[in-house]
């Protein structure tokens, strides 16, 4: 991203807002003001609040889909799958033309990912997003994927999980080759660093990019922490 935070960072608009000013992080300090929520408590869901949703986009039109979008989000800017969008399931599902959708499930199911469980999926989207392809508009097969436990699911991870075993399933699709007709231009922005995209294509395991992901993310919440106006 712009910024040096994650890419789930857990702060408020509000305290993003006190840590990005008073870090020093934008260019100019501004003269800002929080106004603190009433009754708020950083362990409610959104549900729990008593509020309405607003989506803040037509693909997240509930709360749950704000954790789907951070599920897969990242690889959805390849444009080599379909996250759902264009289908009645935004941002849940991993599904391309070519894969099995049993072994897919199978294969992701046998990982044990905490918070995680995967069902087989064949659906035809409605609508095409994004650069026309040739594979847009036809039959698409996977997984849909289910958040059992949002405490113990690593939201941003779940996607290089299943590039991990689109990669043992499907070694020839080869989603980070350089002579892949599509751009990391956006890929590399997301994810801040093109770091990522680099370890990960070399062998395709999450195991080799692991480390670097979350290299600053207890720093991170420590100094971020000096910002929290809720406990």
């Amino acid at each position: 991203s712009k910024y040096a935070i994650p890419y789930v960072y857990g702060l408020t608009p509000g305290e993003l807002a006190l840590y990005l000013n008073e870090e020093g992080v934008i260019a100019k300090k501004a003269k800002l003001t929080v106004i603190p929520m009433q009754g708020w408590k950083r362990n409610m869901t959104y549900a729990e609040t008593g509020l309405p949703w607003v989506a803040p986009s037509p693909q997240i039109p509930t709360p749950d889909h704000a954790a789907f979008y951070a599920m897969s989000g990242v690889i959805g800017e390849l444009y080599a799958f379909d996250t759902g969008i264009g289908y009645t399931l935004p941002f849940q599902c991993f599904a391309t033309p070519y894969l099995d959708a049993d072994k897919l499930a199978d294969a992701m199911n046998a990982l044990n990912l905490p918070g995680f469980r995967f069902r087989p999926i064949n659906f035809k989207p409605f609508f095409k997003v994004g650069p026309e392809t040739a594979d847009a508009m036809k039959e698409m097969h996977g997984v849909q994927v289910y958040i059992t436990d949002l405490d113990k699911a690593n939201l941003t991870l779940c996607q290089f999980y299943f590039l991990q075993v689109l990669h043992e399933l499907h070694p020839e699709a080869k989603i980070f080759d350089a002579n892949a007709k599509r751009g990391y231009g956006m890929f590399d922005k997301v994810m801040g660093t093109d770091q990522i995209r680099v370890l990960f294509s070399k062998r395709y395991k999450v195991a080799d990019i692991e480390a670097y992901f979350n290299k600053d993310a207890e720093a991170f919440k420590a100094k971020s922490s000096k910002y929290y106006l809720y406990q």
